[in-house]
């Protein structure tokens, strides 16, 4: 039984008793009345006959005001009745609505406290990513800069034996010169001339040689630091890139804007991006990104869970699907995906059930690596997460109206 029924029959068990009661009350007064009047009525036929008009005019009167009197009695008691009922009805809805939204408040911020720390959780994980992919490039190119260094110094080394071997060769041949100057005071001065231009020559050979080694290295270990650099702007751009998108998924208050943010910053990662909603057995197109014509008319796009290709793979499964070289899944027709261009579908899960799936490839263009793979996972997952809270929050929400709506006034 509920609360409005068991107030419904303390209220008419509460009529019941007074109704009882007052009738109790109306008949003992009508007979004391009766009673009353009989012996005026018969006194007055003793007396006068003018007595007896008189007394049954008094009886009258005095039946009108007991009448009067009972039913003024009856209707403050029936409101007095009334009003405790009322007020304990009001009393007990009040502490149910108060319990009710107690609990429903205990559960949603439990439930917002679990997203938090799943959020908090995979936020760490992106930065412990990007942190670890950093200073692998960091190593690598502390590696690179090492052996360059390396080959640096063992071209200088090689280069200073050299012009030290050359020096000591023009020594020598300068010794010579002096030895075969001192035996033979005529006829050998332009040989001697000679002998000393093709040693200054060679000097100036070997020490230009060392300088052109010298330049080469310096301009490898400006490349390898410029590439360095180069490739650490390129990880901290891509992890503000992907903090950006994981923001704007946060920022979503409904079910387009997330699906609209995910294909908009999947796109960014990848070069071409495309969303398709799950209705039954069939996929539906909701949003593209970087498929031309396509992008003004995404709703043209249809296919099949029960296709071959990597989107119904990824729906059935609940599990990535990767296309391109090495892989046996097909592309969507609609991508017109050269045969050896990677691509990815990622069902797109709320409560372990999808209602989506996107699909993201770099197009014509040829990938320079396979990392937007990743970045495009994590996006997916985090708008599963986003569209699994919304739903909780407007669970909630909903709950606590029909509780509003359901209170009596």
């Amino acid at each position: 039984m509920s609360l409005e029924d068991r107030f419904r029959q303390a209220f008419d068990d509460a009529m019941a008793e007074v109704r009882t009661r007052l009738e109790a009350q109306f008949t003992s007064t009508l007979t004391d009345v009766r009673a009353e009047a009989d012996r005026d009525k018969a006194e007055a036929l003793a007396a006068l006959d003018a007595a007896k008009a008189a007394e049954l005019v008094a009886a009258d009167q005095a039946k009108v005001a007991a009448l009067e009197a009972l039913e003024a009695v009856k209707a403050a008691e029936l409101a007095a009745a009334s009003a405790a009922a009322d007020e304990a009805r009001e009393a007990a809805l009040a502490d149910a609505k108060g319990s009710l939204s107690s609990e429903l408040m205990l559960a949603f911020q439990s439930e917002k406290d679990g997203l938090e720390s799943s959020h908090a959780t995979l936020l760490s994980q992106l930065r412990e990513a990007a942190d670890g992919e950093l200073i692998q490039l960091r190593d690598a190119a502390a590696t690179t800069a090492m052996r360059l260094r390396e080959a640096a110094d063992s071209a200088l080394a090689a280069a200073s034996a050299e012009l030290q071997q050359a020096q000591i060769e023009a020594a020598r041949q300068r010794e010579e010169l002096e030895a075969a100057l001192t035996q033979t005071k005529h006829g050998g001065n332009l040989e001697v001339e000679q002998a000393k231009a093709d040693a200054e020559a060679e000097l100036v050979r070997v020490r230009a040689q060392y300088e052109t080694a010298l330049a080469t290295v310096r301009a490898e270990a400006q490349e390898a630091a410029a590439a360095f650099s180069e490739a650490a702007e390129a990880q901290v751009t891509a992890a503000v890139r992907l903090l950006d998108a994981v923001r704007a998924l946060d920022g979503a208050t409904s079910l387009t804007e997330v699906l609209d943010a995910l294909t908009f910053s999947a796109a960014k990662e990848a070069g071409r991006a495309a969303i398709l909603v799950v209705k039954g057995d069939r996929l539906l197109g909701w949003r593209t990104t970087g498929f031309g014509a396509l992008d003004s008319e995404p709703r043209s796009i249809e296919s099949s869970t029960a296709d071959v290709g990597a989107l119904a793979a990824a729906v059935n499964t609940g599990r990535p699907a990767v296309v391109g070289s090495g892989s046996v899944l097909a592309a969507p027709a609609f991508s017109q995906l050269p045969p050896d261009r990677p691509g990815l579908a990622v069902p797109l899960l709320v409560a372990g059930r999808p209602v989506a799936v996107l699909y993201a490839d770099t197009g014509e263009a040829t990938p320079s690596s396979s990392a937007w793979t990743s970045p495009v996972d994590v996006l997916v997952r985090h708008a599963g997460r986003c569209l699994e809270a919304m739903a909780v929050s407007r669970g909630a929400h909903a709950r606590a109206t029909a509780v509003r709506v359901g209170t009596p006034a």
